[in-house]
């Protein structure tokens, strides 16, 4: 093989690589934005069910991460926990794109207010 060709066959593995590196890195920045998108839509629905200000949300989920088996957290409060937990994962894992992201169920619903 003359040393030409080496080199052609060598940038176009490298394109093709640099090409499945960067549809990963969108995929796992789509990803997080999803899961961050819904995040903040169980807390907005959270907000408007009770009628209580955004900072009273952030405080109330701030609770709740620190005890999130607690029998008394409704299914939003646990979704909200959810989302944000993957989101943080997805955003985490585009700096080792390589690694596979284990996504948990959503938590089952379990009450209504």
């Amino acid at each position: 093989m003359a040393p030409q060709w080496r080199v052609r066959v060598l940038a176009l593995i490298l394109i093709v690589l640099l090409g499945v590196l960067g549809g990963r890195i969108e995929y796992l920045t789509r990803s997080a934005r999803f899961h961050r998108h819904e995040a903040a839509r169980f807390a907005d629905m959270i907000r408007q069910r009770r009628n209580i200000t955004p900072v009273e949300v952030e405080l109330a989920l701030e609770a709740a991460r620190q005890h999130p088996d607690d029998p008394r957290l409704c299914y939003r409060f646990r979704r909200v926990l959810h989302h944000s937990a993957v989101a943080h994962t997805y955003q985490a894992s585009i700096y080792r794109p390589w690694l596979v992201v284990h996504e948990p169920p959503p938590p089952e619903w379990t009450c209504e207010d």
